[in-house]
């Protein structure tokens, strides 16, 4: 999926795998994941979110059983609205009022909040 914008799509349980970097980006940033199941989004270097943008649950979708595997950094634009489990090679940057249901993990460099609401969500138990 390397090239697509994700803003404005609706995807379904599964992986999803970029060479490089993936973004939400304006003026279609919303995101829809619809359905239980897993979803895994492999990302090559890193994550971009737009001013606003956000990911939205649908169906069944449960945050905790999105995972966002970031081959360097994330950065989520103000007032981004995202959900899942962020693993970040590197950092992982909230602007802000950006906010996260699930959980964000840097392994390489810091989480840095600003003004931020991060709400943690139990295991992925499907």
């Amino acid at each position: 999926m390397t090239g697509v914008d994700l803003g404005g799509l609706t995807l379904y349980p599964g992986v999803y795998k970029f060479d490089s970097t993936a973004s939400i980006a304006a003026p279609r940033g919303k995101l829809t994941l619809s359905g239980s199941g897993l979803f895994i989004f492999q990302i090559g270097s890193a994550l971009k979110t737009s001013l606003s943008s956000q990911v939205l649950l649908r169906n069944g979708t449960l945050p905790q059983c999105v995972f966002w595997l970031i081959g360097s950094s994330a950065v989520l634009g103000s007032g981004c609205k995202f959900q899942g489990i962020l693993m970040a090679s590197a950092s992982i940057g909230f602007m802000d009022g950006a906010s996260l249901v699930g959980a964000a993990y840097a392994q390489n460099a810091a989480v840095t909040l600003i003004n931020n609401v991060i709400t943690v969500q139990p295991a992925c138990n499907l």
